[in-house]
């Protein structure tokens, strides 16, 4: 991160930076990497998702705070159109994150994973369908892929908040900046939240701007008044 928004961000609060950033060297090194920048210090830091292999190349970081944990991770991509070489990779990535998140957030500990996820949930994520003859074997949006996000949505019980807000939401990538103005995109970041975290989710949405990215970015704001309404609900969750 360059020194002076480093300092920007300092001057207007947030104090607390936290990063993973690939390690891998000459040719991927910085390719991938999750930041964060907080007005309030962590309590505890997971940098990875406990794969030695998997994990050098920067793609999550887990930090807890007081009342949450929030995740943010970036899903490796499977491939090429019809050369999916890195789907074994891909589903390896998503299995191990699975694992982790059921090692590390306590039960009812409310959690919220959010990132570049690269699978096209549903069918009218992609602009021409996932189901069409040719994207039966593009990437991000093949069986396989969707099976194991699904498996990780489930087994954390996690809600999409874009489309708890939004009747309709917004394409997140495109191929080249043409396909943007033409809405010709696919919906592959997402913000994710189980219960006990929606209470803490005032807004969601996907911003019309890119700033130089093929992406749209995701916003979600959060309050921090719920915790006492959560636990008259849930009762005390022995954190």
């Amino acid at each position: 991160l360059p020194v002076d928004l480093k300092h920007f961000l300092m001057s207007v609060g947030y104090l607390h930076q936290y990063e993973h950033i690939s390690e891998k060297k000459p040719a991927k090194w910085g390719y991938a990497g999750v930041m964060c920048f907080s007005k309030v210090q962590a309590t505890r830091i997971f940098k990875g998702i406990d794969h030695p292999e998997l994990d050098i190349e920067g793609r999550a970081l887990t930090l807890f705070f007081k009342d949450q944990a929030i995740s943010g991770v970036y899903f490796p991509n499977s491939g090429k159109p019809g050369e999916l070489m890195y789907m074994g990779k891909k589903i390896l990535f998503m299995e191990e994150y699975d694992k982790f998140l059921e090692k590390i957030i306590p039960v009812g500990f409310p959690v919220l994973v959010g990132g570049d996820t690269n699978v096209a949930r549903r069918i009218e994520d992609v602009f021409d369908r996932t189901d069409a003859p040719q994207n039966k074997q593009a990437p991000s949006c093949t069986v396989e892929e969707q099976k194991a996000f699904e498996k990780i949505v489930k087994n954390h019980c996690l809600k999409d908040q874009v489309e708890r807000f939004q009747e309709k939401p917004k394409f997140t990538w495109f191929l080249n900046p043409s396909f943007r103005y033409q809405d010709k995109g696919m919906r592959v970041d997402h913000v994710l939240a189980n219960r006990p975290m929606e209470k803490f989710i005032k807004y969601a949405n996907t911003l019309e701007c890119t700033y130089g990215s093929d992406h749209r970015p995701n916003l979600a704001i959060l309050k921090t008044n719920t915790l006492d309404e959560i636990m008259k609900e849930h009762g005390n969750p022995h954190w």
